[in-house]
């Protein structure tokens, strides 16, 4: 598996949670700051990736967000069902993934933030490492 076969999975996993109107790639900052998103909304970028002969390591930051009401009333369940969109989309990669061999970091630390861009929103991100099989044909001398 590469990274565009990843990413194609990462977009039908967050499309499996009902509630996830948008999934975006790249930095937040870029793509949520318009007033066309639709929330919920999930945003992912790679920060890196590792690999020997076998295994490739994606390093993801994940994000998902949802707009506040005027009051942010709603500030803690946004929290609530952003970590759940995530955890939703990485058990299905997980369990989708498997006759790819691929698997993902069980330690996962979910952090909160509240931040206007083009709305006001809250949300959760996480960073993680998802590896695969290494199925690139590298040639051996």
């Amino acid at each position: 598996m590469n990274l565009t076969q990843l990413s194609k999975n990462i977009d039908t996993a967050f499309e499996r949670v009902g509630y996830v109107n948008s999934v975006l790639t790249g930095d937040p900052y870029e793509r949520w700051n318009n007033k066309e998103v639709k929330y919920v909304s999930a945003c992912y970028a790679l920060e890196s990736s590792d690999s020997d002969e076998n295994i490739t390591t994606y390093s993801l930051i994940i994000y998902a967000a949802d707009r506040l009401l005027e009051d942010a009333s709603n500030t803690v369940q946004s929290f609530d069902i952003c970590q759940t969109a995530i955890e939703v989309m990485l058990n299905f990669l997980t369990d989708s993934g498997k006759e790819d061999n691929l698997w993902i970091e069980d330690i996962r630390t979910y952090t909160p933030f509240v931040q206007k861009f083009a709305d006001n929103i809250a949300g959760v991100y996480v960073r993680t490492k998802i590896k695969v099989r290494n199925t690139l044909n590298l040639c051996k001398e």
